[in-house]
Protein backbone atom coordinates (compact mmCIF):
# COMPACT_ATOMS: atom_id res chain seq x y z
CA UNK A 1 0.00 0.00 0.00
CA UNK A 2 1.37 3.43 -0.86
CA UNK A 3 2.30 5.68 2.03
CA UNK A 4 0.37 8.45 0.28
CA UNK A 5 -2.82 6.43 -0.28
CA UNK A 6 -5.96 7.54 1.51
CA UNK A 7 -8.10 5.52 3.90
CA UNK A 8 -11.62 6.44 4.99
CA UNK A 9 -11.46 6.91 8.76
CA UNK A 10 -14.42 9.07 9.78
CA UNK A 11 -17.90 8.55 8.24
CA UNK A 12 -19.94 11.68 7.54
CA UNK A 13 -22.27 11.20 10.51
CA UNK A 14 -19.27 11.02 12.86
CA UNK A 15 -17.78 14.18 11.43
CA UNK A 16 -21.09 16.05 11.78
CA UNK A 17 -21.40 14.83 15.36
CA UNK A 18 -17.81 15.82 16.12
CA UNK A 19 -18.19 19.40 14.91
CA UNK A 20 -21.62 19.89 16.52
CA UNK A 21 -20.17 18.60 19.77
CA UNK A 22 -17.10 20.82 19.43
CA UNK A 23 -19.19 23.96 18.82
CA UNK A 24 -21.44 23.13 21.78
CA UNK A 25 -18.54 22.50 24.15
CA UNK A 26 -16.78 25.72 23.11
CA UNK A 27 -20.05 27.61 23.55
CA UNK A 28 -20.65 26.06 26.97
CA UNK A 29 -17.15 27.05 28.08
CA UNK A 30 -17.61 30.64 26.90
CA UNK A 31 -21.07 31.04 28.44
CA UNK A 32 -19.98 29.19 31.60
CA UNK A 33 -17.21 31.75 32.07
CA UNK A 34 -19.77 34.50 31.46
CA UNK A 35 -22.03 33.05 34.14
CA UNK A 36 -19.28 32.88 36.76
CA UNK A 37 -17.71 36.24 35.92
CA UNK A 38 -20.57 38.24 34.30
CA UNK A 39 -19.09 41.68 34.90
CA UNK A 40 -15.58 41.03 33.64
CA UNK A 41 -15.50 38.02 31.30
CA UNK A 42 -18.96 37.84 29.76
CA UNK A 43 -18.53 37.56 25.98
CA UNK A 44 -22.11 36.79 24.92
CA UNK A 45 -24.16 39.61 26.45
CA UNK A 46 -24.77 39.79 30.18
CA UNK A 47 -25.59 37.19 32.81
CA UNK A 48 -29.13 36.48 31.60
CA UNK A 49 -27.99 35.95 28.01
CA UNK A 50 -25.12 33.70 29.12
CA UNK A 51 -27.49 31.59 31.23
CA UNK A 52 -30.04 31.25 28.41
CA UNK A 53 -27.47 30.30 25.77
CA UNK A 54 -25.70 27.96 28.21
CA UNK A 55 -28.94 26.13 28.95
CA UNK A 56 -29.84 25.70 25.28
CA UNK A 57 -26.35 24.49 24.41
CA UNK A 58 -26.55 22.12 27.34
CA UNK A 59 -29.71 20.52 26.00
CA UNK A 60 -28.19 20.20 22.53
CA UNK A 61 -25.09 18.60 24.06
CA UNK A 62 -27.20 16.09 25.99
CA UNK A 63 -29.08 15.15 22.81
CA UNK A 64 -25.83 14.98 20.87
CA UNK A 65 -24.28 12.77 23.56
CA UNK A 66 -27.25 10.37 23.59
CA UNK A 67 -27.08 10.12 19.80
CA UNK A 68 -23.37 9.31 20.06
CA UNK A 69 -24.09 6.49 22.50
CA UNK A 70 -26.90 5.06 20.36
CA UNK A 71 -24.87 5.33 17.15
CA UNK A 72 -21.83 3.54 18.56
CA UNK A 73 -23.87 0.81 20.23
CA UNK A 74 -26.16 0.10 17.25
CA UNK A 75 -23.31 0.08 14.74
CA UNK A 76 -20.95 -1.69 17.15
CA UNK A 77 -18.28 0.98 17.03
CA UNK A 78 -17.54 1.25 20.75
CA UNK A 79 -14.44 -0.90 20.24
CA UNK A 80 -12.67 2.19 18.87
CA UNK A 81 -12.71 3.59 22.43
CA UNK A 82 -11.85 0.42 24.37
CA UNK A 83 -8.10 -0.02 25.07
CA UNK A 84 -6.70 -3.50 24.54
CA UNK A 85 -4.14 -5.06 26.85
CA UNK A 86 -1.44 -4.12 24.35
CA UNK A 87 -2.75 -0.54 24.31
CA UNK A 88 -2.43 -0.32 28.09
CA UNK A 89 1.09 -1.74 28.05
CA UNK A 90 3.36 -0.95 26.38
CA UNK A 91 1.16 1.24 24.14
CA UNK A 92 0.57 4.01 26.68
CA UNK A 93 4.29 4.29 27.43
CA UNK A 94 5.27 4.30 23.75
CA UNK A 95 2.69 6.97 22.95
CA UNK A 96 3.56 9.09 25.99
CA UNK A 97 7.26 9.00 25.05
CA UNK A 98 6.35 10.11 21.55
CA UNK A 99 4.28 13.06 22.74
CA UNK A 100 6.77 14.00 25.44
CA UNK A 101 10.05 13.60 23.57
CA UNK A 102 10.27 11.63 20.34
CA UNK A 103 8.03 13.91 18.26
CA UNK A 104 10.41 16.80 18.97
CA UNK A 105 13.29 14.69 17.66
CA UNK A 106 11.59 14.06 14.33
CA UNK A 107 10.62 10.45 15.06
CA UNK A 108 7.81 8.79 13.12
CA UNK A 109 4.49 8.55 14.89
CA UNK A 110 4.33 5.10 16.58
CA UNK A 111 0.68 4.61 15.64
CA UNK A 112 -1.15 5.00 12.34
CA UNK A 113 -4.98 5.03 12.38
CA UNK A 114 -6.92 2.38 10.51
CA UNK A 115 -10.67 2.20 9.79
CA UNK A 116 -11.13 -0.57 12.36
CA UNK A 117 -8.79 0.97 14.97
CA UNK A 118 -8.73 4.74 14.65
CA UNK A 119 -7.19 5.94 17.90
CA UNK A 120 -3.82 5.54 19.56
CA UNK A 121 -3.64 4.11 23.12
CA UNK A 122 -3.70 7.47 24.93
CA UNK A 123 -6.54 8.70 22.74
CA UNK A 124 -8.61 5.62 23.58
CA UNK A 125 -8.08 6.06 27.30
CA UNK A 126 -8.72 9.81 27.33
CA UNK A 127 -11.78 9.61 25.06
CA UNK A 128 -13.19 6.76 27.14
CA UNK A 129 -12.77 8.74 30.38
CA UNK A 130 -14.28 11.87 28.87
CA UNK A 131 -17.25 10.18 27.21
CA UNK A 132 -17.96 7.55 29.90
CA UNK A 133 -17.28 9.65 33.01
CA UNK A 134 -16.85 13.39 32.45
CA UNK A 135 -19.68 13.97 29.97
CA UNK A 136 -22.34 11.98 31.88
CA UNK A 137 -21.44 13.75 35.13
CA UNK A 138 -21.48 17.14 33.41
CA UNK A 139 -24.93 16.43 31.97
CA UNK A 140 -26.29 15.13 35.27
CA UNK A 141 -24.96 17.97 37.42
CA UNK A 142 -26.14 20.47 34.82
CA UNK A 143 -29.68 19.06 34.91
CA UNK A 144 -29.69 19.02 38.72
CA UNK A 145 -28.60 22.65 38.82
CA UNK A 146 -31.14 23.61 36.15
CA UNK A 147 -34.07 21.96 37.94
CA UNK A 148 -33.31 22.26 41.68
CA UNK A 149 -36.94 21.91 42.78
CA UNK A 150 -37.69 18.82 40.69
CA UNK A 151 -34.53 17.11 41.96
CA UNK A 152 -34.49 18.59 45.46
CA UNK A 153 -34.26 15.17 47.13
CA UNK A 154 -31.30 14.07 45.03
CA UNK A 155 -29.57 17.43 45.50
CA UNK A 156 -30.02 17.27 49.28
CA UNK A 157 -28.62 13.73 49.36
CA UNK A 158 -25.55 14.88 47.43
CA UNK A 159 -24.81 17.75 49.82
CA UNK A 160 -26.81 20.65 48.46
CA UNK A 161 -26.91 22.86 45.40
CA UNK A 162 -23.57 24.48 46.20
CA UNK A 163 -21.87 21.08 46.01
CA UNK A 164 -23.52 20.39 42.65
CA UNK A 165 -22.38 23.79 41.37
CA UNK A 166 -18.79 23.21 42.49
CA UNK A 167 -18.65 19.73 40.94
CA UNK A 168 -20.14 21.07 37.68
CA UNK A 169 -17.58 23.89 37.64
CA UNK A 170 -14.66 21.51 38.26
CA UNK A 171 -15.88 19.13 35.55
CA UNK A 172 -16.17 22.10 33.18
CA UNK A 173 -12.56 22.98 33.97
CA UNK A 174 -11.45 19.42 33.27
CA UNK A 175 -13.36 19.46 29.99
CA UNK A 176 -11.71 22.78 29.06
CA UNK A 177 -8.25 21.37 29.81
CA UNK A 178 -9.03 18.30 27.71
CA UNK A 179 -10.16 20.47 24.81
CA UNK A 180 -6.95 22.51 24.90
CA UNK A 181 -4.81 19.36 25.06
CA UNK A 182 -6.88 17.73 22.31
CA UNK A 183 -6.39 20.65 19.93
CA UNK A 184 -2.67 20.83 20.71
CA UNK A 185 -2.08 17.11 20.20
CA UNK A 186 -4.00 17.25 16.93
CA UNK A 187 -1.15 19.38 15.58
CA UNK A 188 1.27 16.46 16.01
CA UNK A 189 0.37 14.57 12.85
CA UNK A 190 2.64 14.42 9.81
CA UNK A 191 1.77 18.11 9.46
CA UNK A 192 0.16 20.66 11.77
CA UNK A 193 -3.15 20.51 9.91
CA UNK A 194 -3.30 16.79 8.98
CA UNK A 195 -5.58 15.64 11.81
CA UNK A 196 -7.92 18.59 11.32
CA UNK A 197 -8.24 17.71 7.64
CA UNK A 198 -9.17 14.13 8.66
CA UNK A 199 -12.20 15.43 10.50
CA UNK A 200 -13.28 17.55 7.53
CA UNK A 201 -12.78 15.14 4.63
CA UNK A 202 -13.03 11.87 6.57
CA UNK A 203 -9.87 10.58 4.89
CA UNK A 204 -6.43 10.07 6.38
CA UNK A 205 -3.13 8.79 5.09
CA UNK A 206 -2.75 5.01 4.87
CA UNK A 207 0.55 3.44 5.88
CA UNK A 208 2.22 0.12 5.22
CA UNK A 209 2.60 -0.76 8.88
CA UNK A 210 0.29 -0.58 11.86
CA UNK A 211 1.80 -0.21 15.31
Amino acid sequence: MSAHAKVYLHPLIERIWHWVHAVCICGLIVTGVGIHWPTSLAIIGGLDTSVTVHNWLGWITIGDFLLWIAYNIVLKRLHHYIPTRKDLWPGTLVQALYYGMHCFLGAEHPYHPQPDNKFNPLQKISYLVVMAVIMPLLCITGLLYLYPIAFSGVIAALGGLSVIAIVHFILGGVCTAFLIAHVYLCTMGSSVTEDFKHMISGYGEAHDSHH
